[in-house]
């Protein structure tokens, strides 16, 4: 008696997995990292440190979202979603930006405001203050 076995390596479905996910200080993002195989792959992520993250990680289709909370400076950049199984491997990044005011300012209102004033920043060069102020207008029907 002969028997088949069929295995495929772990293929990520980029149309479907996160590529670049913007994020402020204390707020939540679920990174998602969707793959294939035979036999189901195994998901590991690792930090823009290049860290093994071993909490947040989702246990839906075994791990393949993770949760970060943007704290730090450090949980931000590109975090990596590794998949094994026994016929192969692949990786996938995920790049998570920190976002200013502005952007978190239109993601929290869903780009409903129609006029706004925002960004006044002050810039030091060498011992002169230079201080000035950005005016976006943004208009949306």
């Amino acid at each position: 008696m002969n028997l088949c076995f069929v295995t495929d390596k772990p293929v990520i479905d980029l149309a479907s997995s996160s590529k670049t996910v913007g994020s402020w200080d204390n707020n939540e993002i679920k990174l998602k990292c969707l793959a294939s195989g035979l036999p189901p792959p195994n998901f590991q992520w690792f930090t823009p440190g290049d860290q093994l993250v071993t909490k947040g990680i989702s246990n839906i289709h075994n791990g393949e979202t993770l949760t970060v909370k943007t704290t730090a400076p450090g949980d931000y950049g590109k975090y990596k979603c590794l998949v094994t199984n026994v016929v192969g491997t692949a990786d996938h990044t995920i790049i998570v930006e920190k976002w200013g005011e502005l952007n978190k300012y239109m993601f929290l209102h869903n780009n409903s405001l129609e006029y706004s004033l925002l960004c006044h920043e002050i810039v030091y060069f060498n011992s002169f203050t230079i201080s000035y102020i950005f005016l976006f207008i943004l208009c949306h029907k």
